[in-house]
């Protein structure tokens, strides 16, 4: 077994996070939402971007010419920046190391970034000067990506998706394990994970639940849609005052071992994203530890050619409805009654091609030729 060498760098805004004081968790106290809020403002009106983990480069600067000349490779991956600027400071002193820049999402030219024009442009320069005058290669996890990457900073990329951390074996038996449940119990729907307003929107699943439950009573208490993580604000205001409360529940965050069970324990798993053409490359962590469950996807949002719909198809474990409501019913009534919908064939073969451990292999392929 390789040994791993961890160096801890105490820094700037370290005994803030470790104390969970204000990224703890579920923590929604007046104060912290009146920080978060504080927090937007300066990013999303005045340019001014709030990361704790900003100062990391700083922090760690008295050991970068030692580990710049110790090592032949250095991989850095973004986000934070802070990430992507301290290889930038590694490659400066060692021009001889060989720099692979890992994007598991974009940086100034992401479809998240809500920022000012002003700050947009000093961040892609920052980007172009930091990374595309330094690195040797660029990875990134869908081909949509990559080609927006060797577009913008015109450097070679190879496309690394990510992967599921469960063995193989127990990955195997979560899918032979399954079943959609009878009609004489409920219908289990779970989202694991962040919601970003107008962007990941769950409200399609709730309309047509909504409706199901009116044209048939006798279904009023068979649907439980529930949400765990950073969702509890957002999906209280989609509830908020109709019926969709009946069959909605917001239960805050999980340890990951509970997540799991979670996970596991549903009928479904839903998956959101944005259909507009920015987000056709977003290929998340969270559908591959999906995959890794063994329960059929519902994905809203994502449009079928993306790399989203394109890796539930090859995989056989989930479909992208996008904005078919009738598709949607149509599906949820057959598993109401224990029928399987038709897209749910999971190929095994392309699903273990998804462990970290594969992709980590591939990995380490590059680095033998690069280095």
């Amino acid at each position: 077994m390789p040994k791993v060498t961890v160096i801890q760098v105490d820094y700037k805004g370290a005994s803030v996070i470790s104390d969970r004081v204000i990224l703890k968790p579920g923590n929604n106290n007046k104060f912290v939402i009146f920080l978060k809020k504080i927090k937007q403002i300066l990013s999303n009106y005045l340019g001014i971007e709030v990361d704790l983990r900003s100062s990391w480069a700083n922090a760690s600067i008295n050991y970068h010419s030692q580990l710049a000349f110790k090592n032949d490779v250095i991989i850095s991956t973004f986000g934070p920046p802070a990430c992507h600027i301290i290889a930038s400071h590694f490659k400066y002193i060692n021009p001889k190391l060989r720099w692979i820049a890992d994007y598991r999402d974009l940086w100034s030219t992401s479809h998240l970034l809500v920022i000012p024009s002003f700050k947009r442009k000093k961040l892609i320069k920052k980007e172009l000067n930091l990374v595309s005058k330094k690195a040797d290669l660029l990875t990134t996890v869908s081909s949509e990506l990559a080609f927006q990457l060797e577009q913008f900073l015109k450097l070679p990329v190879a496309t690394i998706t990510n992967g599921f951390d469960l063995e193989i074996q127990q990955v195997l038996e979560n899918y032979s394990n399954f079943k959609i449940q009878s009609i004489s119990n409920s219908l289990r729907i779970v989202y694991t994970g962040m919601i970003y307003e107008n962007r990941r929107d769950p409200r399609l699943l709730f309309k047509v639940v909504d409706e199901i439950i009116n044209e048939n009573s006798n279904f009023i208490e068979s649907f439980k849609i529930v949400f765990y993580g950073s969702s509890s604000t957002i999906v209280g205001k989609m509830v908020e005052n109709n019926s969709y409360n009946n069959f909605v529940r917001c239960e805050g965050h999980l340890s990951r071992d509970l997540v799991f069970k979670e996970q596991k324990n549903s009928d479904f798993l839903l998956l959101l994203e944005s259909g507009d053409h920015d987000a056709k490359g977003v290929l998340t962590g969270k559908i591959f530890e999906y995959i890794a469950m063994g329960r059929p996807i519902i994905s809203l949002g994502s449009l079928g050619d993306s790399s989203i719909g394109n890796l539930l198809k090859d995989t056989g474990c989930g479909f992208c409805y996008e904005n078919n409501f009738m598709k949607l019913k149509f599906d949820l009534i057959n598993a109401l009654n224990g029928i399987r919908p038709e897209w749910y064939q999971p190929n095994l073969k392309e699903i273990i091609k998804y462990s970290r451990e594969k992709q980590a292999n591939i990995l380490f392929d590059i680095i033998n030729e690069i280095s």
